[in-house]
């Protein structure tokens, strides 16, 4: 127990070199936006480890580089780049709390590295939907590194006195209820929390001198990670497609893993639709309860029963929510 104690306790230890903030510039003008987009560019760019003393400094220019394009009439999506091996999980959950306040997304650019504390940062990324609210905005490109870990202290051979150890594990404790209050807790986010209590339980249980990566399109859909850009163009989805995309989400929602639901998938009845304004998609999930997935989908699909990808213009269906569950993400096309 002590162990484990001391071990949490290297949350708080610090690295030598301080991180960098680079300001690229405002790349878009996404303000009547709804979702994350992982074709917007970076407007900053973060690389580098945390040490003390960079949330401060890198708040203050991430608000004045905003400030600043407001000003002259600019509006758009915040994007920050994330490309760190970690370092001071402390600065990093104060920064965390910045771009959840402020409505400014994350994204990893292709082959990006983002580990342990700058992962947490990355669980952050938000944005505001234009008169919706605050929506998580946390984008990976196919091949980006999003690693997660157990923290860990390097500590000296020794003997520790009673005190320091209690004082080690209360302040272990105290980090681990700012990273729930501060990513595990709603909010006033449309979308719910932006951590995932299976995501906390599987990085606490995995090993300090481990990693454990976000790689399955199924990991990527139980948190809440959107990755792109994807090829999706001339994609066509079918009956089975629309299966498939309303039983990844129902257990994604859940917080449950959609691998576990192979065995009943196939079986849920679909409701082909053909209305004034259009056609649509019901799967329905529950027939005592009428629970459903309902796709909006362009006029005639009905007739042919099956629309591109792109043309579902509402429910959760793109080439991640269609895909399955076991499929690594840098097998997607990309």
């Amino acid at each position: 127990m002590f162990r484990f104690a001391l071990c949490l306790f290297a949350l708080f230890a610090l690295p030598v070199r301080a991180a960098d903030l680079q300001v690229i510039g405002l790349t878009n003008n996404a303000f009547d936006i709804q979702t994350a987009d992982p074709t917007i560019p970076c407007t900053h760019r973060i690389t580098g480890q945390f040490a003390t003393g960079d949330s401060d400094r890198m708040t203050r220019t991430l608000r004045n580089s905003i400030q600043g394009w407001r000003s002259q009439g600019q509006y758009g999506v915040a994007v920050i780049c994330l490309n760190s091996p970690g370092g001071a999980i402390s600065e990093a959950l104060k920064l965390a709390a910045v771009l959840r306040e402020d409505g400014i997304g994350t994204k990893l650019e292709a082959r990006a590295t983002c580990e342990s504390a700058c992962a947490l940062l990355f669980m952050a990324g938000s944005f505001f939907a234009h008169e919706s609210g605050l929506y998580k905005w946390r984008v990976m490109h196919p091949t980006a590194r999003l690693g997660f870990h157990a923290p860990s202290l390097q500590v000296n051979r020794g003997q520790y006195s009673d005190e320091t150890v209690t004082r080690a594990y209360g302040l272990a404790m105290e980090t681990l209820a700012r990273t729930i209050e501060d990513l595990m807790q709603n909010r006033g986010f449309e979308d719910g929390e932006h951590l995932k209590p299976s995501l906390m339980a599987a990085m606490l249980r995995t090993p300090p001198d481990r990693m454990l990566y976000v790689e399955t399109v199924d990991q990527a859909g139980r948190w809440g990670i959107g990755v792109g850009p994807l090829r999706s163009s001339g994609i066509r989805v079918s009956e089975r497609d629309f299966r498939r995309a309303c039983t990844n989400e129902k257990s994604w929602t859940a917080d449950a893993s959609a691998v576990q639901q192979d065995t009943y998938w196939t079986e849920n009845f679909v409701n082909w639709k053909t209305e004034d304004w259009g056609d649509s998609v019901e799967v329905i999930t529950n027939d005592m309860t009428g629970e459903s997935c309902l796709y909006n989908v362009p006029r005639g699909s009905a007739r042919s029963r099956s629309a591109m990808v792109d043309q579902v213009n509402s429910g959760y269906v793109d080439l991640v929510a269609i895909s399955d569950p076991d499929q690594r993400l840098d097998q997607l096309p990309y």
